[in-house]
Formats: C-alpha cells, sequence, structure tokens
C-alpha cells in the first residue's frame, strides 16, 4: 500500500517532466519556424527587388551587340 501513496507523486514528476519537454519542445518548433518564414521573406524581398529593378545583366548583353552591329556596319562601309 504504501507503494501507492508514491505513485501519485512519481506521475505528477512525470507530468511536469512532461509539460517542461514539451514547452521547450514548442518554443525550440516556434523559433525554427520563425527563422524559416524570416529566411523566405527575405529571399522573396531579394527576388523582388531584382524584377523591379532594371537588370544590368540584360543592358550589358544588349550593348554588345548592339555595339557589335555598329562595328559590323562600320567595317562594310571602309
Amino acid at each position: 500500500m504504501s507503494s501507492n501513496s508514491n505513485n501519485p507523486q512519481q506521475q505528477g514528476d512525470q507530468n511536469d517532466h512532461l509539460a517542461l519537454y514539451s514547452r521547450a519542445l514548442h518554443e525550440y518548433t516556434l523559433r525554427l519556424w520563425a527563422e524559416s518564414r524570416r529566411a523566405a521573406e527575405q529571399q522573396n524581398s531579394r527576388a523582388h527587388a531584382v524584377r523591379n529593378t532594371p537588370n544590368s545583366t540584360q543592358q550589358q548583353q544588349q550593348q554588345p551587340t548592339s555595339d557589335a552591329s555598329q562595328s559590323s556596319s562600320q567595317d562594310n562601309k571602309s
């Protein structure tokens, strides 16, 4: 019968440990989720900024082709 008197205390300790573990796991998961969302938003804002700014690589690609056509037309004139 004495083992029954210890049982509620052991069960309470187990519940406390489970509650602490559950809370810690929740906080850890929430922190990971928040970091993931922050990273996704930063990546999205960078991609959005690149789409809205003039693309320097397109301008650079267009300039050599126009320069090349000008130089070839100049070569034809000579």
